[in-house]
Order: structure tokens, then sequence, then C-alpha cells
């Protein structure tokens, strides 16, 4: 009998205290800058919220208004480039975005980075063993499932290590077995390596880890929806008048 997985909305499960989103301080590889990213809601990857970039001497240096979600976000040496990436394909069509103190210095399509057609990557443009499964829709509970896929020693070596840092090069192992290395200096991809399993496989991948810290986090918004002009919750306001809507 096979056994299947339900996809849920958001699939990357990190451990913070409980929560899906979290206030974070994440430090370049040389400690002389850091990200100080605050969410205003409690949703994972959502982007209500404000970080700011300071130096070791917690000087404010630049800051964009939004939040990034800290497992995927990285800080060049020099504090002036954030990188931020966002896994999942569907919904987003820039996944790979390159921040400056000046705006998006540079956004990357999905289809700039893989085909986002074929396979996996219909799913996650970044590597996954999740979805290496036989897709099933489910009609009746309009539900996407796959079968359990079982990854050897090298996949679960890819999958754990499918974003990671070197010096002051990001490599992302793709849904294509592609490796796209990016430079943090200026944000640029720098080069790409065709066949990640056989990298991994041959290659001990030194995977260098930067001081991350977490706090826990009092939310503005406890589902990301603002408030009506008169400052009064959308949600609660919505429950107080729902009999008084007709639907026709």
């Amino acid at each position: 009998m096979k056994t299947h997985l339900i996809i849920l909305l958001l699939l990357f499960s990190f451990e913070s205290f409980g929560q899906l989103s979290y206030e974070y301080k994440k430090f370049s590889r040389n400690q002389k800058f850091y990200i100080s990213s605050k969410p205003y809601s409690n949703q994972e990857y959502d982007t209500l919220g404000r970080t700011q970039i300071f130096d070791s001497n917690d000087n404010l240096k630049w800051e964009v208004e939004r939040y990034f979600a800290g497992e995927t976000a990285f800080l060049s040496e020099n504090g002036q480039k954030l990188v931020f990436i966002e896994p999942f394909s569907d919904g987003n069509k820039y996944p790979l975005r390159i921040y400056s103190q000046n705006g998006i210095l540079k956004a990357y399509r999905t289809e700039e980075l893989v085909d986002p057609l074929e396979g996996s990557c219909k799913y996650n443009w970044v590597y996954s063993t999740f979805y290496l499964g036989k897709p099933n829709y489910d009609s009746a509970t309009n539900i996407l499932l796959f079968d359990e896929y079982l990854p050897n020693k090298v996949e679960k070596l890819m999958e754990s290590n499918n974003i990671y840092l070197t010096g002051e090069r990001l490599n992302i192992v793709t849904c294509e077995n592609k490796i796209l290395f990016i430079n943090l200096k200026d944000g640029t991809i720098a080069n790409m390596k065709n066949d990640a399993y056989s990298y991994f496989a041959n290659t001990k991948v030194n995977n260098e880890k930067v001081k991350f810290k977490k706090y826990p986090t009092k939310f503005k918004l406890e589902f990301g929806i603002p408030e009506l002009r008169n400052g009064e919750p959308l949600e609660i306001a919505l429950a107080n008048n729902i009999t008084k809507f007709q639907f026709i």
C-alpha cells in the first residue's frame, strides 16, 4: 500500500519557539554586520515587517520595509547586499531577490533559475526530496498528494545542504540537479555546476554556519490582516457582522 504525504500550504518547518515567524539576528560570515528582521504577523514567509542592517557596533546602516524568513536570508561580509531565497516555485515569480540600501538590486524570475514546468520544479525550485514522489491529485479533497519517496544517502545530503555558504559564495542546489553559485559581494550568479548529485557523492561539502539568534516575538497582527481605519481588527469586525451578509 502506497503511503501518501499531504502538501500543506507551507512546507518548510523550522524550530522557532512554536512560531512560524520570529524576530531574529543573523550575522554576516565575518560577523562585522548583521540582519535584524521583525515580523508583524505569525505567518511563515509573510512579508509584513521590517528588516534592518546593522554593523557590529549596532549602528544602523540601511533597512528594508519587509520581513525576511531568517533561514533563507544571507548578508554579504561588507553589509551591502542581502540575498533572500523563497524556495517555492508556485505563486512567486521572483523567488531569488538581492537587496541593497537602494532597494532591490536584482530579482530573478523562476524561469531564469529552472524550468518550472518540469518534474518537481513545478512545486519547489530549491532541491527537496519531498517532491520526488509521484504526485496524485485528490479531487474529493482538492489536495495534491505525493507518494512517499525514500531518498538515498547522497540525496539526503543534498537536501540538508540545499542552501549552503562557502566564503562569499552562496550555493543553491536546484530541483534540476544543478548548483547555482551566487556571489554575495555583487549579488550576481557567478557560475553553475550541472551535476549536483555527482558533486555531493564525490565532494565533502563545507557548509559554513553563521551566527543566528532567534527571539520570541509579540505580533502586531495575528493573521497578517491589516486593521480597519477605525483601528478595529478586521477578523473581529468580520465575526461581529457575518450574520448581516447575504449570499446570492
